[in-house]
C-alpha cells in the first residue's frame, strides 16, 4: 500500500511533532488527524514542499489535468480579437 499524503507531510517534516510545531499546532492534534484538515493544507504544503493536490486532491485539482473545454468559450476570432495579441487585450 502507497504512503498516505499525511505519512509523506510528517516523514517530510521529519516527525508529527516537528510538523506540529512548524504549523503551529499539537502533535496529539496530528495523530488525531486521518488526513490534513483543508484548513491545515496551505501550512502544511508550505512546511513540506508537497503540493495542495497531492495532500488534498479531493479538494485541490491537479493544476496538471486539463479542464473540461467549455461549451460557452467564444472563440477570440469570434469575438473580434486578434488571438496574436490576445494576451495584451485587458
Amino acid at each position: 500500500m502507497s504512503e498516505t499524503p499525511l505519512a509523506r507531510a510528517i516523514a517530510a517534516a521529519g516527525s508529527a511533532s516537528e510538523l506540529a510545531r512548524k504549523i503551529g499546532v499539537t502533535a496529539q492534534a496530528i495523530y488525531q488527524w486521518r488526513q490534513v484538515p483543508a484548513e491545515r493544507c496551505l501550512a502544511v504544503s508550505q512546511t513540506t514542499g508537497i503540493a495542495l493536490h497531492e495532500l488534498r486532491p479531493d479538494i485541490y485539482p491537479d493544476p496538471t489535468v486539463a479542464l473540461p473545454p467549455n461549451p460557452d468559450r467564444v472563440p477570440l476570432e469570434r469575438a473580434g480579437i486578434d488571438p496574436r495579441v490576445a494576451d495584451k487585450v485587458a
